[in-house]
Order: structure tokens, then C-alpha cells, then sequence
């Protein structure tokens, strides 16, 4: 190769690689201004009462969800500034991203909306090595999935509901824990004007990358559940929560309010009691734990001798 066919070959690599670098700034451009665009918009539909004209815009805005999700590295964009009215929960290796939203409907209900994004992960071969060769089932996009809500999922036997993008059991996201092969979901759903419910929902994906909602991976005396439904009064609140140090979900207990046996299973009357239960990982299971006691645990620091002031060296002594 002579010198010219050299310094031709340099001046297309830069020129090409210019290009790309403008088109990317241009996409990521763009993306922002999706980002900001759904966020104005946002202000004012969510303002608007339950109606045509509110729905309408809605519509509008799902438009712009479309055109967004579909950008060039979407996890990357500034989502805190959706955190008003979206939930945007991002996996810690950055290869979910889940979004959920409720909108408040008539009679104390809600329709949910939501969108999944996932990068999918190389195979290895049986000795270990990257495949060569992408899987047909692996795009060399994320894999975006535009989640569809079945409203009546939860009227029989919610817990062992098994959705997908296209019959999802809708809910408000409110945390991601990544297991082994899975992911926990805490949600909860407005359901309608006399109880409401959280719920711990396990999110895997098919051979395609799409999700897959409900997965036996709960060890509870008498039950197999897909999820876990907590069911309890519109007056009350109930806590869920996820506690990393201990690498455990922790929940209130819940019971009707009056002890008169007819109360049993009448969940509008249902609230906690003041105990808590939770769930214990172990071999990529949670198994239930009831009566836990949860008053922070003392560390060794607890029981350090206090200084005594007497003695100690005045940097800066005092004027006398």
C-alpha cells in the first residue's frame, strides 16, 4: 500500500468517525429535548380531572414515550428530572430499566403504564468463551418492551397471575432488587375506593428478552404464589421495604381492625397490627420469617467508652 492509498484511507476513518460523533451529539440532542418535552407536558396532563381532554393528551404523551425509550442509550439520560410524576428504576449494572406510572381515574381507580428496557447479556459456550456469533434471541439493541396493563388481574387469585408486556399486572413501582436469574419489584396499586395494595412482584425474562411476570421463588407454609399481595384498608398505610445490610424484605403484618371472625378476609378493614414479617434470601429463595423483631441492632461502637474531656489536649487553649 503506497503512501496516498495510506493517507486516503486515515482522511475516511476521521471523516467517518466525525460523523459518527455528530450524529450521536445529535441524537443524544434530541433525546434531551424529548426528555424536557415530556416533563412540561407531564405538569399539565397530570393537573387535568379524569376526562376526554386529559385522555387525549395522555395519548399525545405516549407518543413522545415511544420516540424516547427508543433513543440511543436511554439509561444515560437525566431521569431524575421525570421524578414527579414517574418512576424510573435502574438495575446497579445498568441492564434493566423499568418506568411506571399511574394515572388517577374516576371512582378512586387508576390505570398504570409502563415501559421495560433491557440489554441483553452474552451466553457463555461450556468452556467458558464468549460466543462469536450474537443469538438470534439477543438484538444488538436493548430490547424494549411497552407494557400493556390487564385491569383485571387482580379481581381472582392475584397471586398466581402469570403476565407478560402484552397482560401485565399493572402497579406503581417503587424499588429493583436483583437476584439470581430474576428480579424483585415492590409496587403497589390503588385497586379502588375502599382498599389498596402493595405487592412484591418477581420479573424474569423468556428465551426473546421479553418479561415475564410472576415466578414461584417465595417459600411460604401452604402456599406456592407467583407474587405477594398485601391487601389492606384505604385509610391505612402499610410499610414495605427493602433492607440491603441484611439482604431482606421487611413488611408490616397486616389484620382487620375488629377481632370479630366476619372481619376475616373483609381487607377494607384490614390494617397492621404493629408486628413485622419478613423475607430471608437464601439459594435464590425467599423464605418467610414470621415476628421479627426490628429495633436497630446494637454494633460494637454502641459500647465504646464515652471521652472524658478531662483529659483531653487543647489544641487551641482557652484565654484565661
Amino acid at each position: 500500500m503506497n503512501r496516498a492509498m495510506k493517507i486516503s484511507r486515515l482522511v475516511f476513518l476521521y471523516s467517518w468517525l466525525c460523523f459518527s460523533l455528530k450524529s450521536q451529539s445529535l441524537a443524544d440532542s434530541s433525546s434531551i429535548k424529548l426528555l424536557y418535552s415530556i416533563q412540561y407536558r407531564s405538569d399539565s396532563v397530570f393537573k387535568l380531572k379524569p376526562g376526554s381532554a386529559r385522555d387525549s393528551l395522555h395519548t399525545e404523551l405516549l407518543n413522545l414515550w415511544d420516540q424516547l425509550i427508543a433513543c440511543n442509550r436511554p439509561m444515560e439520560l437525566p431521569w431524575d428530572s421525570l421524578k414527579k410524576h414517574y418512576s424510573v428504576l435502574i438495575s446497579p449494572d445498568r441492564l434493566l430499566m423499568v418506568i411506571s406510572w399511574n394515572l388517577p381515574q374516576s371512582q378512586d381507580l387508576d390505570h398504570y403504564f409502563g415501559y421495560i428496557v433491557k440489554v441483553p447479556i452474552h451466553r457463555n459456550n461450556f468452556f467458558g468463551l464468549k460466543r462469536r456469533k450474537r443469538m438470534e434471541n439477543e438484538p444488538n439493541r436493548p430490547v424494549i418492551s411497552k407494557l400493556q396493563e390487564q385491569t383485571l388481574w387482580h379481581k381472582t387469585k392475584p397471586e398466581f397471575f402469570l403476565g407478560n408486556k402484552a397482560s401485565w399486572p399493572g402497579m406503581l413501582y417503587t424499588a429493583l432488587i436483583p437476584c439470581d436469574s430474576y428480579y424483585l419489584l415492590l409496587g403497589w396499586n390503588a385497586k379502588n375506593r375502599y382498599s389498596q395494595f402493595k405487592c412484591i412482584e418477581v420479573l424474569w425474562f423468556d428465551s426473546k428478552q421479553e418479561p415475564v411476570f410472576g415466578k414461584n421463588v417465595f417459600k411460604i407454609p401452604k402456599k406456592n404464589p407467583k407474587r405477594l399481595v398485601f391487601e389492606y384498608s384505604k385509610e391505612a398505610q402499610m410499610s414495605l421495604r427493602f433492607d440491603p445490610g441484611q439482604n431482606r424484605i421487611i413488611y408490616s403484618h397486616l389484620g382487620p381492625v375488629d377481632e370479630n371472625p366476619a372481619m376475616t378476609g373483609q381487607f377494607a378493614f384490614y390494617g397492621p397490627d404493629g408486628s413485622f414479617d419478613a423475607l430471608n434470601e437464601h439459594d435464590n429463595r425467599w423464605i418467610l420469617e414470621e415476628a421479627i423483631d426490628v429495633r436497630n441492632k446494637r454494633n460494637k461502637n454502641d459500647y465504646a467508652p464515652k471521652p472524658n474531656h478531662t483529659e483531653e489536649i487543647q489544641l487551641y487553649p482557652r484565654n484565661k
